[in-house]
């Protein structure tokens, strides 16, 4: 179902705070969210390139109906997205309003800046102070902060294979070179800031779908219990190559013609643990 689909969505990307009653967001006593679920949530829209381009658009004009034969036209309702308003924002890329008496005005926004890429949201905030709240957030984030290698002290290869056998996630075969993240490890950090003191814990309790292929743990780097970075690591198959010498028939009382037959197979190993 559409909210089973949520649930699994969501704990794939890691919210611990969210859970869906219906697909529409209306009040229903146990639909609820948190402004860092939501952020996660976007993060992961912002990967989708149908969505963007979507969101890209001020307007829209809906076909004709019976009812409404010269069609309908909607228009874009995040402030900052458009450019006929005091808020508009050349950094927004993306972004969505929302609106209940419970919840008040809500606001989840997109913005890019110099290739970096952030997601600021506001709940239960006041009309119009959402945009100006949500302009502060970016304006943080953007100026105060910045993305940082991590260091090989915190990707530690040979500590992260020993931890992973030590799990029985791999076996003794695996090397260190086996291990990889996809692209590059970045910190979201405080400009100038030191990785001193930063942490790590990972996470096995994976989902079967919609990760990287042989993905086996999760890492998730804290600072001040803080999450600065969370990625799938990933271990190449082990490929391992069989000689079988069978002798084939005779050709000549002087001649043994020899097959080396090659078996290639991928070894693999997976394991669950809470955290």
């Amino acid at each position: 179902s559409t909210i089973r689909r949520r649930h699994w969505e969501a704990a794939r990307l890691g919210c611990q705070d969210s859970h869906f009653a219906n697909p529409s967001g209306l009040y229903a006593e146990d639909h609820y969210t948190s402004a860092y679920d939501m952020a996660l949530i976007g993060a992961e829209a912002m990967k989708n390139k149908d969505f963007l381009e979507i969101e890209s658009h001020a307007s829209y004009k809906l076909a004709g109906t019976i009812r409404n034969p010269g069609g309908r036209t909607v228009y874009m309702e995040h402030k900052m997205l458009r450019k006929d308003t005091a808020y508009t924002d050349s950094r927004v890329i993306a972004g969505k309003t929302g609106y209940t008496k419970l919840a008040g005005n809500t606001l989840i926004t997109m913005a890019e800046q110099d290739g970096r890429h952030l997601v600021a949201v506001v709940l239960q905030d006041k009309n119009p102070a959402h945009y100006v709240d949500t302009k502060a957030l970016l304006d943080l984030g953007f100026n105060q902060t910045e993305n940082q290698p991590v260091s090989d002290a915190l990707f530690n290869r040979e500590e992260l294979r020993n931890r992973f056998v030590a799990d029985t996630i791999v076996d003794e075969s695996c090397k260190a070179s086996d291990i990889h993240v996809e692209g590059d490890v970045l910190l979201s950090l405080p400009k100038g800031s030191s990785q001193d003191g930063i942490t790590y814990k990972l996470n096995y309790n994976l989902p079967s779908a919609g990760i990287p292929t042989h993905t086996i743990a999760q890492i998730e780097y804290l600072a001040d219990g803080m999450t600065v970075g969370r990625y799938f690591i990933q271990k190449e198959p082990t490929i391992e190559v069989i000689l079988h010498e069978t002798p084939t028939r005779r050709l000549s009382s002087r001649l043994t013609n020899v097959d080396t037959a090659f078996c290639i197979s991928s070894g693999s190993a997976s394991a669950a643990t809470s955290l």
